[in-house]
């Protein structure tokens, strides 16, 4: 066994001189009333359906999002995005984002910027969701399936990182220096 740290691995220690953390990301979904109730899609769970859905709407309009809601409405299904932002891609350049939503539009993909959702229900084998507009008006959107593309989140909740002195970011992220080590000199974080 070396000195430093060692890890409790399935109840049995684990001891290293170094550590190389890799745990991925999971799909994160944002607070939206209703959505533990609703079975929605994962850009993962979205890719395992049966069958085509007739309708879906999508919430988040970067590039999970836009990628499955041009992939799905080019296999036939009615698709509406709805982009929290005032643009979708909003990290891109805005002519890049006016050409998205000019592609979009043409191909009869409905979008929505500036617009939250602030709830969701089931109705009728629909989910229904409430959507405020950038007007802070409320309007309802239907579909058959709703798919959260809002974003992954790292996986590093529950493994005591900061007991052994690594540093978690806001959003749960290894903190790490540009040699990817963190604050521990003995644990790694792989590159992005």
């Amino acid at each position: 066994m070396t000195d430093g740290p060692a890890l409790d691995v399935a109840r049995r220690w684990v001891a290293a001189e170094h550590y190389l953390v890799a745990t991925g990301s999971a799909p994160w979904a944002p607070p939206i009333q209703g959505l533990g109730e609703v079975d929605y899609l994962t850009s993962t769970t979205a890719m395992e359906l049966a069958e085509r859905p007739r309708s879906m709407l999508v919430v988040g309009g970067n590039y999970i999002g836009l990628e499955q809601g041009q992939l799905f409405a080019r296999l036939g299904t009615e698709v509406t995005v709805v982009e929290a932002l005032e643009r979708l891609a909003p990290a891109e350049e805005p002519e890049i984002s006016a050409g998205i939503e000019r592609i979009f539009m043409d191909e009869g993909i409905a979008v929505h910027t500036g617009a939250m959702v602030r709830s969701v229900r089931r109705e009728q084998g629909q989910v229904v969701a409430t959507i405020e507009d950038s007007a802070g008006q409320d309007r309802e959107v239907r579909a058959e399936q709703l798919l959260i593309a809002t974003g992954r989140r790292p996986v590093t909740g529950g493994l005591g990182l900061e007991s052994v002195g690594v540093q978690l970011g806001a959003l749960g992220q290894i903190v790490v220096d540009d040699g990817l080590r963190t604050a521990n000199p003995r644990i790694w974080r792989p590159g992005t």
